[in-house]
Order: structure tokens, then sequence, then C-alpha cells
């Protein structure tokens, strides 16, 4: 399709890709090899497992849900095996689309999409959604080696646990010198799933990556940048043609992801079609 054409018709078409799928077999896992077995490979369905290798004589015939099910897990493998990194289950970005600022040693911001994969009118389809995605670089201990007072840092969600920078895991309720350290900072922590206080490390814990919050961090360190300015900008919330610039960047982030079809696993084979499913209004 010529560029002039989907300019004249962008408002026509809604944001869903077709997928074109040759549906496979998929096999019902007996219980006793259900811990033995590779959950790449599987899906869950109302208590049971089933794998698209044949492990067991039981063919079973794939569901719509089957398939959905199949085809998120199989994307999103496919998702990581070619460097794309992911905030929670369905925003995803690759760190070469990060987004230059001159304040990258504090926080980053990726290019990214959100995705889900849906049935509609009985046939799988990719809904894309452009989205930026935020991500903060500097613990709290990184923060007071700047130059925060601790008492600044304390009243909002941060993350602890694991590796993941993304999740929030409890709300900082306060920041404190370690006893008998003058260098050494602690967390008061609210776990958000426990909720039980515990002190962590501040070297450990890092803020939530908001955007407010993020803006809040720089004024603390005196620094003038307008990160919200920054994420309406990326978002298009400033352009006079803001759903004609979402629309052009879906596109592209579709055929971006074209590159990572055909997706073949056992017998099925997913292939996605560049050109959005027409919007009847």
């Amino acid at each position: 399709m010529a560029e002039l054409d989907v300019l004249k018709i962008y408002d026509k078409f809604g944001n869903l890709f077709k997928f074109n799928c040759r549906i496979g077999k998929l096999y019902q896992v007996p219980d006793e090899l259900e811990k033995e077995i590779d959950k790449t490979k599987t899906i869950y369905v109302n208590g049971t497992y089933y794998s698209y290798e044949r492990i067991s004589s039981i063919e079973v015939e794939p569901t719509l849900e089957m398939i959905k099910r199949i085809l998120v897990k199989q994307f999103c493998l496919t998702l990581k095996n070619n460097g794309y990194e992911f905030k929670g289950k369905y925003l995803v970005y690759s760190k070469s689309k990060e987004i230059d600022h001159p304040h990258r040693d504090i926080f980053s911001v990726f290019d990214g999409f959100e995705f889900r994969i849906m049935i509609v009118q009985s046939e799988p389809v990719l809904c894309i959604n452009p989205h930026l995605i935020f991500r903060v670089n500097c613990s709290i201990q990184d923060l007071i080696e700047r130059g925060v007072d601790i008492a600044k840092l304390s009243d909002f969600s941060v993350s602890y646990k694991g590796e993941n920078s993304y999740g929030v895991d409890g709300y900082l309720i306060e920041t404190l010198i370690e006893r008998d350290s003058r260098t050494s900072f602690l967390c008061r922590i609210k776990d958000y799933r426990e909720f039980t206080e515990e002190l962590v490390p501040a070297d450990r814990v890092r803020p939530e990556p908001r955007p407010e919050l993020i803006q809040y961090l720089l004024r603390c360190l005196n620094i003038e940048f307008d990160v919200i300015k920054m994420q309406r900008e990326y978002s298009f919330l400033e352009s006079k043609t803001a759903s004609k610039d979402r629309f052009l960047k879906t596109l592209k982030i579709v055929k971006e992801l074209k590159k990572l079809f055909p997706i073949k696993f056992g017998d099925f084979e997913v292939d996605i079609q560049t050109e959005p499913i027409i919007v009847k209004v």
C-alpha cells in the first residue's frame, strides 16, 4: 500500500493485525510428567497442561482459548530470544530504542509498545499500541551520594526484589542512616504483598519508574529538565495530528516485528499481516 493511500485512510483502520496460522496438534500432559516437562512448550488450561510436543497419546483439538495462550507464550519467547525486554507482561521494548537525553545516568526512556493477542470473530489477532517505557538507573544510595537530602527520600513506591527494576514491591516510609555508619543507609519499606515492614540496604532500592516521581527526584538534585514535556512529546500528546502519528508509529512497530516471523513450534506455524484490519463503523 502506497504511503499516500495510508495517509488518506488511516482513520478507517485500527491497531489490530491478523495472524496467519497453521494450527498444529496439542497433547495432554499426563499428571506423572507435569514436573518433568519443558514449560516453554506447554500451556495450562483448566487445571491441565498441554504440550505441542508429542509426549503422550492423548491428542486434543485446540480450542480458541488454547490457540490464544500458545500464541501468547511463543510470541513472548520469540521477543525475548531476539533481545526484547519486558516491563510486566505486555509492555515491550528494545534497548536499541532508547531515547537520547542528557540525564541517562539517572533514568532511561525507551520507545516501546504494548501488545495483546486476542480472538476476534474466531480469528487470532495482534493488538499493538506505541508506549513509552521509563526506567530508573540509580538507587536510593546513589541519590544520597549525589546530594539528595534523605528527608526527601520517602513517601513513594519502590522496587527492591530481584533484578527487575520495573516492578513495584513496596512503599518507602523513610530513609535512615545505618547505625554506627556515616555512609551506609537503610530504607524502611512497607511490603505491598505481605503488608509487613522491613529494613533494606539503600543500594538495593530503586524509585518507581514513574515520570512524575522522576521529575521530583531531578528537582531534588537541582536539575532543570522537563520529564513530563518529554513524555508528552514522544507520546504524540503535543502533536496536532496525534491520531495519524500514532497510526504510522504502529505500522512501523509491526513492520519491525514482521522480521521475527514466521514463528514455528511443533506443527504450528504463525505469520503476521502488516496491514491493519479495517474497522467498520
